[in-house]
């Protein structure tokens, strides 16, 4: 089901895993602070997975804008060197996160059909 590598197609799965999660939340509710693993899981994921996401894109746009003088000597414009740059950070970035919501979508649906 989760042939296509495109960021866009896991974040179609995010109202599922939002709408699966939130009755586990609200269950933890009652427990003391230290005894919530899945509201603390839900924190701890998303922060990871920014801080993750914010260091690969990053590292994704200062890699390929350091090809820039070479994309330059090619023939190529600053424009277009620039663009794949952002377009390269974009994806990047928002791997992580997608990562993440697919993990969480087989682990709920697997926890859900036993």
């Amino acid at each position: 089901m989760f042939k296509n590598r495109s960021a866009d197609s896991a974040f179609v799965l995010v109202p599922a895993v939002m709408a699966m999660r939130m009755p586990l939340m609200l269950a933890e509710l009652a427990l003391p602070a230290d005894k919530r693993a899945e509201t603390t899981g839900a924190v701890t994921e998303k922060l990871i997975a920014a801080q993750v996401g914010a260091w690969a894109g990053a590292f994704a746009y200062f890699t390929r804008a350091a090809w820039l003088p070479y994309d330059l000597m090619s023939g190529q414009s600053a424009v277009t060197t620039l663009s794949d740059a952002q377009n390269r950070a974009t994806r990047a970035a928002l791997d992580p996160s997608a990562r993440q919501v697919k993990k969480n979508y087989r682990r709920l649906t697997r926890s859900a059909k036993s």
